[in-house]
């Protein structure tokens, strides 16, 4: 019984090391760089609305193909991406300077407050104000 268990257990660790490894490895698509330059215009324009069809010209490819690319390559759709960004980046605006929560959600791309303070909850688990108050 006790040799069993330890059978188990080295398979266990194997597995877990095999998966460690497959993590780590990073995939080479031969669009990746189209995706790279994508995601540092996400990160510059921020504030800026974008479609799907409109990045998809911008890069050359179809709607489908982009999508499928750029989550292959990232991990996460465009959406998640995206949003992600805009509440990193509002949280740090929120943590390091004194603008209003009405100036970060307008730099952050939404037209109204509440939509703003809705998903930063969402995505934080508390809202805006109660990060500043912390």
């Amino acid at each position: 019984l006790e040799a069993k268990v330890i059978e188990l257990l080295i398979i266990q660790i194997q597995d877990l090391t095999q998966l460690k490894e497959n993590q780590l490895q990073v995939v080479y698509h031969p669009d990746h760089k189209k995706m790279t330059d994508l995601s540092l215009y996400l990160k510059n324009t921020i504030g800026e609305s974008h479609t799907i069809e409109e990045l998809a010209k911008d890069v050359g490819m179809n709607t489908s193909k982009l999508k499928k690319t750029f989550k292959s390559c990232f991990g996460e759709t465009i959406f998640t991406f995206q949003n992600r960004l805009r509440m990193e980046y509002a949280y740090k605006e929120l943590q390091e300077n004194e603008k209003t929560i009405t100036t970060i959600a307008s730099e952050t791309g939404y037209n109204y407050v509440q939509h703003f303070s809705k998903a930063f909850k969402k995505f934080y688990g508390y809202l805006p104000s109660e990060l500043r108050s912390k």
